[in-house]
């Protein structure tokens, strides 16, 4: 039985028929969804919104950026009472009922330091390691986290400059720094879909594939974040991008060329979303 009141967010972009069905795998543990939309236009909403039940939704009027829609969200349940909320990607579902999971670790961990609870996710393109109980991490993906309202706001809001990618790892390490905890949840487990599942024809290996857009602010955000914590595992990433890029990628050109543009924005201490005219 839920203890403790709950909300969810999940932030919308351009979606389809099939992120409505994720949304229905947890819109009946929690006591509201809210949909923060950043898709172009209100329309892919209305086409479905009469397939849902308890939620609220809230258009950003187009793409502001991860960040910011997640911090939107966040702000809204503290205004309306929430004790915790989880924070979803659309294309993610749950495998199991986390809320309990996460309840019961609530009680049974007992420390106020703990600002986020994580499941385990499950991949097309890896295997996961499955563990029963807890395990503390370093960092995590934000998808289907259980977040301490108050200690998230203790900590400080998801980096909005970041506009899209590692905002979830920079808050874990910032959160990490001020003494606060992100416990893994072994029972928990969320279907997850991060970039495209492709398979290099020679080595045969599963790999994850995005947009060059996605690399732009991936090299550019890993790099920003590297370099203020001091962190080798952001480094180790930021290198493993460009590897993937010389090694897997079709049209690698095109792929460094925004990798590196990247590089010298986080350089020159240009963040938000990209602009095209200042590519070169």
């Amino acid at each position: 039985m839920k203890k403790n009141k709950i909300s969810a967010v999940t932030v919308l972009y351009n979606f389809d028929e099939k992120v409505i069905s994720n949304i229905k795998t947890y819109e009946n543990y929690v006591d509201e969804v809210i949909l923060i939309d950043n898709s172009d236009t209100s329309d892919y909403f209305n086409l479905y919104k009469e397939q849902l039940k308890k939620y609220t939704y809230i258009s950003m009027n187009g793409n502001t950026g991860i960040a910011v829609a997640l911090n939107r969200g966040i702000e809204y349940s503290k205004e309306k009472g929430y004790d915790w909320v989880i924070t979803f990607d659309q294309d993610s579902y749950l495998r199991n009922n986390i809320i309990d999971i996460y309840e019961n670790y609530i009680d049974k961990l007992n420390d106020d330091k703990i600002v986020i609870l994580s499941p385990i996710y499950f991949f097309d393109r890896k295997k996961t390691e499955e563990f029963i109980g807890t395990k503390e991490l370093k960092y995590v993906m934000q998808s289907a986290n259980l977040v301490n309202i108050n200690n998230f706001f203790s900590i400080g809001k998801f980096k909005e400059e970041f506009f899209i990618d590692v905002v979830d790892y920079e808050f874990c390490l910032r959160a990490r720094q001020k003494g606060y905890k992100i416990i893994c949840c072994g029972e928990a487990k969320l279907e997850h879909s991060p970039a495209i599942t492709r398979e290099s024809k020679i080595l045969k290996i599963k790999f994850g594939y995005c947009s060059p857009l996605r690399i732009y602010y991936q090299a550019r955000n890993l790099l920003w974040t590297a370099k203020k914590y001091k962190n080798i595992n952001m480094l180790t990433i930021l290198i493993y991008k460009l590897f993937k890029i010389i090694v897997f990628f079709d049209n690698k050109r095109k792929f460094l060329d925004y990798y590196f543009k990247g590089i010298k924005d986080c350089r020159k201490n240009r963040f938000g979303a990209f602009n095209e005219n200042e590519k070169k």
